[in-house]
């Protein structure tokens, strides 16, 4: 356990690779599912696909000795010198002469939100280092006789873009994304000048019909050929901080990440959104290539989800959400009606009900009062009223062109999958005990976050901390560590979290009740296991859960 006088995470001008080394120790899944009981099916292969993507190992010198050019990346080049010795570690500087081992991950800081009432993530304790400086090759031997130096080789990034008469917004988006090394448009059949805005910029221009989001956007991915991959919209902006940290991730982006979850700032009728738009509003839009694709069948909403622990940037991606009412209604009434498409209500008064009145009414309350909507005045209460009033337009189309059946709810729920998403709630008096708990979940391979008002992190546990720990805090933490990647399970700890844990919408909750710490860490992986089982098998949120510990 640290102080947090000794991890100054909080200071956002802090540089990514400036941070003391952390601590690695391989998941021990088979002896601690041995003692913990009996074994469930698909439990071993979830945790051992994460227990071997957690294994670093030491960078030899022998793995830096060649020299290399990489030609026509930006500031991507590499000087290499010999080391004397093939056995001696490599070792990054974190500043000045002081250097750590290679092979010990680094402890990330990171400050994710502007908006203190959602939490901030102040400790990310996996993945690798950030290094845009120097790397020092240091040989063994009492005789140094040579110290080799060498800025690492940048990985390659190709943003990605599906438009339809954008020629309006599209050079703004262009620019903001000059800084990749390919830009590929998909173009659905513009009828003005979008094409040759984008060939001017050097992008790649490819035709397709329009046949979905999903499917332009999986055309746009399948053609890239870069690292990785950053998609963007034409009414999107990368903003200069997120550029820059970019380049710093791709300077040296850690061994077992494959997607990054970045901030989106909306800009509404001339002004920036905050808590009524339920900022950061995370979005997985840089990811490996040749892991990720959209759901082709989804009308609107396909967006990704990973299947793993996620990286989450600081620097925002600003959306361009409409500067006129017309324009915000139009929009509003387009992306209704296409969600109305993926969306069945029965023809019965309850479902009606739940649709039409009692979910709008709820997320006015939830978005105004519980998620701090109101501090964005008349701009942020019309972008909550709107949405609103989309909802009871998606449930109104819904019920007159679908009907009949046992229908999925609005808003389908993403699909769960990779490493367990177990996230803690405790107050500060409750916090060591949390840390405990998760940290055992951590080597069973889940990915693990503690929200709560203490001043103490882990090595091994992500931590979102809130300014007080409260029920309407609790609320926006939680919601807003469940947008870096959708939570399997809550874990209450302490009668505080216990006594907020009602407020907590089952969109943030994995579709189910919170269970208390009483649980054991191995029995609460294998119950996601049986729960992700049971919604595969159609079973959806109501399948069996631990009956909850009074207090």
């Amino acid at each position: 356990m640290l102080a947090e006088d000794d991890h100054p995470g909080t200071d956002p001008r802090r540089r990514l690779h400036d941070r003391p080394p952390g601590l690695t120790r391989c998941p021990r899944q088979l002896g601690v599912i041995a003692r913990g009981g009996e074994d469930v099916p698909g439990l071993r292969e979830v945790i051992d696909d994460v227990g071997r993507r957690r294994q670093l190992r030491p960078l030899a010198a022998r793995d830096v000795v060649e020299r290399a050019e990489v030609a026509g990346r930006v500031g991507a080049e590499r000087h290499v010198r010999d080391a004397q010795d093939d056995d001696a570690p490599a070792r990054l500087p974190c500043l000045g002469d002081r250097a750590v081992e290679r092979a010990a991950p680094a402890v990330r800081p990171v400050v994710a939100d502007q908006d203190p009432s959602h939490g901030d993530i102040v400790h990310e304790p996996r993945g690798g280092g950030h290094v845009s400086a120097a790397v020092s090759v240091a040989p063994s031997g009492a005789d140094c006789q040579q110290v080799a130096y060498a800025s690492l080789v940048r990985q390659s990034i190709s943003a990605c873009m599906i438009v339809l008469d954008e020629e309006e917004r599209l050079p703004g988006a262009l620019e903001s994304v000059s800084f990749c090394d390919e830009i590929v448009v998909v173009d659905s059949g513009s009828t003005d000048s979008t094409v040759a805005v984008a060939e001017a910029a050097g992008a790649r221009v490819l035709r397709s019909p329009w046949r979905g989001y999903g499917t332009q956007r999986n055309v746009a991915i399948r053609e890239a050929r870069s690292d990785w991959i950053l998609e963007v919209d034409a009414d999107e902006r990368v903003s200069a901080a997120l550029r820059e940290e970019i380049e710093r991730f791709l300077a040296d982006p850690p061994s077992d990440i494959d997607a990054t979850v970045i901030p989106i700032r909306h800009r509404f009728l001339g002004g920036k959104l905050g808590p009524s738009a339920k900022y950061p509003g995370y979005r997985l839009r840089l990811f490996r290539r040749g892991l990720y694709e959209h759901d082709e069948d989804r009308t609107v909403h396909e967006g990704l989800w990973s299947n793993n622990a996620v990286f989450p940037f600081e620097g925002e991606l600003e959306h361009l959400l409409a500067d006129t009412w017309r324009e915000a209604i139009g929009d509003a009434l387009r992306y209704a009606r296409l969600e109305a498409r993926q969306v069945q209500i029965p023809r019965r008064p309850v479902p009606i009900a739940k649709a039409l009145l009692l979910r709008p009414l709820a997320k006015l309350a939830y978005r105004t009062v519980v998620f701090g909507g109101w501090r964005d005045g008349w701009r942020g209460l019309s972008k909550i009223g709107l949405d609103a009033a989309a909802d009871v337009t998606v449930g109104w189309h819904a019920v007159r062109e679908g009907g009949g059946g046992d229908a999925p709810p609005m808003h389908d729920a993403p699909v769960r999958r990779g490493s367990p998403h177990i996230v803690g709630l405790a107050a500060a008096g409750e916090a060591d005990a949390a840390f405990a708990w998760l940290r055992q979940a951590y080597e069973l391979g889940a990915d693990t976050c503690l929200v709560t008002d203490a001043a103490s992190i882990s090595n091994t546990v992500r931590v979102r901390r809130l300014p007080r720990f409260s029920t309407m805090h609790a609320v926006r933490g939680t919601d807003a560590e469940n947008q870096l990647r959708p939570a399997d399970l809550v874990v209450l700890f302490g009668r505080a979290a216990r006594r907020a844990s009602w407020a907590l919408p089952k969109s943030v909750t994995g579709g189910v009740d919170p269970v208390a710490a009483p649980l054991t860490p191995v029995a609460a992986v294998q119950l996601v296991v049986r729960s992700r089982e049971h919604a595969g098998a159609g079973g959806g949120a109501s399948s069996p859960r631990p009956e909850p510990v009074s207090d």
